[in-house]
């Protein structure tokens, strides 16, 4: 089933040395590659990356600027030269929310998050 099933049998002696060491080496590699996404999402993942006001933030821009300047937002002009950071946490967002597969109406982000959790 999995590597952490194999690796009750290392050590028995009637499945060779070979095999004893591949099931050693696999156990190893799959336990460093669980602590390397561990530590991935612990540092890198779990904290907010835009911070507590954004929205507050995000409203303000929106108020401030013209109808002009947030359509060119929302359509992702690359000539915006004041207003790109926006245009990035839109384009971020509209990927997040996207439909992960066209013949699936689920967005990318939830499941992305599931696969993760089910995948631990």
């Amino acid at each position: 089933e999995s590597v952490w099933d194999a690796s009750l049998f290392i050590g028995y002696s009637h499945i060779g040395t070979s095999v004893n060491f591949m099931l050693g080496f696999s156990l190893v590699l799959n336990a460093a590659m669980q602590l390397a996404l561990a530590a991935i999402v612990a540092s890198e993942l779990s904290r907010d990356a835009y911070g507590d006001g954004l929205a507050r933030e995000l409203s303000a821009w929106r108020r401030g600027v013209g109808d002009a300047i947030a359509k060119r937002v929302c359509d992702e002009d690359i000539t915006l030269s004041t207003d790109s950071l926006q245009m990035d946490m839109f384009v971020e967002a509209r990927d997040f929310t996207s439909p992960w597969a066209t013949f699936m109406p689920l967005e990318t982000g939830p499941v992305l998050a599931v696969l993760v959790i089910f995948m631990w």
